[in-house]
């Protein structure tokens, strides 16, 4: 049986929830001519509800037909509080070197790294499917940080930061039959998440995504209020660097960065 992806399927979804198939190959979403196109306003659906729903179903049909031949619990790892601030020479992006900087500075606020989905289709999928940064802002709100300095754009940021909280109220809805309920994760007790994107200013250009911005919000806040299960609030913002910030130049501003996460 070939493994899938929890997230098999997402991705065109979301391309044809903002209209852009017609550019390059999937991710279509990734590409700088989208994030332009729809910058000012949606090319497909403005209906953020519509998004989120579409894809809760998704994840947990991968999930549901995975556990037919698979049948195991997810990795032990996932919805980790643990900062890893150990070096690698195998990824030493200005995305990886800031975000162990900043979890090393303040491991017992910060983490990196934070599995969400290893193990849950297969064993050998998703197990790169991590949170680049979680804050602590208080013991039951967290905030998780998509970090870009030179890759990709704001769309792309913003999709990937949304896929991350959908993730994690799938798992709030399912953590018995996840496992997770065995053991104390923080993380999976939390009532406010904060979803943010964090990045230089020049990275978010002159395209404006308020619209993008003010559709999760209110598809967010529609989906969880339908969730008597559970009780999590959660929103969604694009987040700039300090101004004159720049990393690895300015490591004795590394506070700055902090401060700005913490004003959520």
């Amino acid at each position: 049986m070939t493994e899938k992806s929890i997230l098999d399927g997402v991705y065109p979804v979301i391309d044809r929830w903002l209209g852009i198939e017609d550019i390059g190959q999937s991710p279509h979403h990734r590409h700088r001519s989208a994030w332009l196109q729809v910058s000012e306003a949606p090319a497909g659906s403005s209906d953020g509800y519509q998004l989120i729903t579409e894809l809760m179903v998704i994840i947990e049909k991968n999930w549901r037909d995975a556990k037919v031949g698979y049948g195991k619990t997810p990795s032990a790892e996932n919805w980790r509080f643990v900062p890893r601030t150990e070096t690698s020479h195998k990824n030493n992006s200005p995305e990886v070197t800031l975000e162990r900087a900043i979890a090393k500075l303040a491991p017992d606020d910060w983490a990196n790294q934070v599995p969400t989905s290893s193990g849950l289709c297969g064993s050998t999928q998703d197990k790169r499917r991590a949170i680049d940064l979680v804050l602590r802002n208080h013991p039951d709100e967290f905030t998780f940080i998509e970090l870009k300095i030179n890759s990709d754009t704001p769309l792309f940021a913003a999709m990937e930061i949304l896929i991350y909280g959908i993730l994690y109220v799938f798992s709030r809805q399912n953590i018995d039959e996840l496992g997770y309920s065995n053991g104390v994760k923080e993380l999976l007790q939390a009532q406010i998440i904060h979803l943010r994107t964090l990045a230089p200013k020049k990275f978010y250009g002159d395209g404006g995504l308020d619209w993008l911005e003010k559709t999760i919000n209110d598809g967010l806040s529609q989906y969880l209020f339908e969730q008597s299960a559970i009780s999590i609030q959660m929103d969604f913002g694009f987040v700039p660097f300090p101004d004159g910030f720049e990393w690895p130049r300015d490591k004795s501003k590394l506070p700055m960065i902090m401060d700005r996460v913490c004003i959520v």
